[in-house]
């Protein structure tokens, strides 16, 4: 017999917002980031397995994955309609992220990162990606 997993969706309003910031405070893993251009929605999240608790502030979406043998896969969807800075803290691993929609104004991974791929905007101004704390097997593909 297989155990089911559990899925949960969730999304916050636009709203007036006029930048957005994602932080993941415990670092990200087995996740797609996306963005849509058309969403009415600050960001919408589908998780399978154990959710991470997930908050919005004044723009700034906080992810914090919990502590799991077996963490959860997941997509996050931003909205395209404003511009974005990214961070995560304590590192990445098995994420891909299609940018391409997005006005990102930063990139920051600290801690670390290993299996990442990155689909770029066309940029408006010079935007700074960091990457701290060891890479391995990191993509950034650029227009």
């Amino acid at each position: 017999m297989t155990k089911s997993r559990t899925v949960e969706e969730m999304a916050a309003p636009l709203g007036s917002i006029e930048s957005g910031r994602l932080v993941f405070t415990r670092g990200a893993s087995h996740l797609e980031l996306r963005v849509d251009a058309q969403m009415e929605d600050l960001y919408r999240a589908r998780f399978e397995g154990k959710v991470p608790e997930i908050r919005v502030t004044d723009g700034t979406v906080s992810v914090r994955y919990r502590s799991s043998l077996h963490p959860p896969s997941g997509e996050i969807t931003l909205s395209g309609r404003i511009p974005w800075a990214l961070e995560a803290r304590w590192g990445m691993s098995d994420v891909t992220a299609d940018l391409q929609e997005l006005e990102l104004t930063s990139l920051e991974i600290s801690g670390g990162a290993s299996k990442v791929e990155v689909r770029m905007p066309h940029p408006k101004v010079a935007v700074p990606i960091r990457i701290g704390g060891g890479a391995s097997d990191i993509t950034v593909i650029r227009p």
